[in-house]
C-alpha cells in the first residue's frame, strides 16, 4: 500500500468520525432541546392544571357562600312572617277581648236599667 492511500484513508476515517462526532452532537442537542421543550409545555400545563382547580375551588366557595346567604335569607323571612302573623293573632285576640268586654259592659248596663225600670213601676 502506498503512504499517499493511506494517507487518504485516514483523512476520510478522521472526517468520518468527526461528521459522526458532529451529528451525535447535534443529536445531543436536539434531543436536550425537545426534552426542554417536553418539560417546559409539561410546566406550563402544571400550571393551567393548578389554575383551573384554584378555580374550580373558588367557585365552589362562592356557590356555598350563595347558598349559605339564601339560607340566612330565608330564615329570616320566615321569622319575619311567624311574627307578623303572631302579631296578627295579637290584635284579633285583643279586639276580641274589647269586643267582649264591651258585650259585657252593655248587657251591664241594660240589666241596670232594667231593674231601675223594675223598682219605678
Amino acid at each position: 500500500m502506498n503512504t499517499s492511500y493511506l494517507k487518504k484513508l485516514g483523512l476520510s476515517l478522521a472526517v468520518s468520525a468527526a461528521l459522526l462526532g458532529a451529528s451525535d452532537l447535534a443529536n445531543a442537542q436536539g434531543r436536550r432541546g425537545r426534552g426542554e421543550e417536553r418539560s417546559q409545555e409539561n410546566q406550563q400545563a402544571r400550571e393551567q392544571r393548578q389554575q383551573q382547580r384554584q378555580q374550580e375551588q373558588d367557585n365552589r366557595r362562592q356557590e356555598r357562600q350563595a347558598a349559605q346567604q339564601q339560607r340566612q335569607n330565608d330564615q329570616q323571612q320566615r321569622q319575619a312572617d311567624q311574627q307578623q302573623r303572631w302579631e296578627q293573632r295579637r290584635q284579633e285576640q285583643q279586639r276580641d277581648s274589647s269586643d267582649r268586654q264591651q258585650r259585657w259592659e252593655q248587657r251591664r248596663q241594660q240589666q241596670q236599667n232594667d231593674n231601675q225600670d223594675r223598682r219605678q213601676r
